[in-house]
């Protein structure tokens, strides 16, 4: 029951309005899901007998390796992506806007040293410590 609540109460949470920083209830929401899969699948192993034991596992670790292969691919690219500017896709990386990267680009062909940029609140650190 308190799984349940869990999981029902993250999504009231996440999209409750005035909630700040709401996507941070998501955060744990895996644990509950992984929870409540795992015990669908003891009370789906209870209740059919004939089902081989072996038989299941295998379709079940078979299911778990075919979903951690995005998952694993994305962390991979996220993070060979953060090193470059651009991806080798042409994607900015994950921690930058695509605004943000070409803005930088921008300041390096066209702007000097002693030159004055105006930014937003947000941006500001990230241009001023841009080589120009």
């Amino acid at each position: 029951m308190v799984l349940k609540a869990w999981f029902l109460s993250t999504f009231f949470v996440f999209f409750m309005p005035g909630v700040p920083f709401a996507y941070h209830a998501l955060d744990g929401l895996f644990f509950a899901v992984g929870f409540l899969l795992s015990l669908q699948i003891q009370e789906l192993t209870a209740g059919l007998p004939s089902v081989p034991g072996l038989g299941l596992r295998v379709a079940f670790a078979v299911f778990l390796a075919l979903s951690l292969i995005p998952h694993a691919t994305y962390r991979w690219q996220a993070w060979n992506a953060t090193i470059a500017p651009m991806d080798q896709y042409g994607y900015p990386p994950a921690i930058a806007p695509a605004a943000e990267v070409a803005t930088i680009q921008w300041l390096r062909q066209n702007a000097g040293p002693d030159d004055l940029v105006l930014a937003t609140y947000d941006a500001g650190p990230w241009l001023a410590t841009a080589p120009v």
